[in-house]
C-alpha cells in the first residue's frame, strides 16, 4: 500500500468514527440541541414527540450507516487501489 492508500484508510476510519460517535453520544438530554428542527421547535410541540423511540431509531440508523460507510469505502479503496 502506498502513501495515498494509507491516507484513504485514515479518511475511511475518520468518517466511520464520526457516524459512530453520533450513534453513541446522542442522548435525550442533548437531543434538543443536535437534532434538526428540534432546537427551533416550541417546548409544547417538543414534548409531544416520543424522543426515546426516535433516539432508538436514530442510533440504529447511524450505527448501520457507520458500518456500511466503513465497508463500502474499504471495498472501494481495495478495488481502486487508491
Amino acid at each position: 500500500m502506498h502513501n495515498g492508500g494509507q491516507t484513504m484508510i485514515y479518511v475511511i476510519i475518520g468518517i466511520s468514527l464520526i457516524f459512530g460517535s453520533l450513534a453513541f453520544n446522542l442522548t435525550k438530554v442533548n437531543a434538543q440541541h443536535y437534532l434538526a428542527g428540534n432546537n427551533t421547535m416550541p417546548k409544547e410541540q417538543r414534548e409531544q414527540i416520543d424522543i426515546e423511540a426516535y433516539l432508538r431509531m436514530f442510533k440504529k440508523a447511524y450505527f448501520i450507516l457507520n458500518l456500511s460507510t466503513y465497508f463500502f469505502l474499504r471495498t472501494l479503496d481495495e478495488k481502486l487501489h487508491i
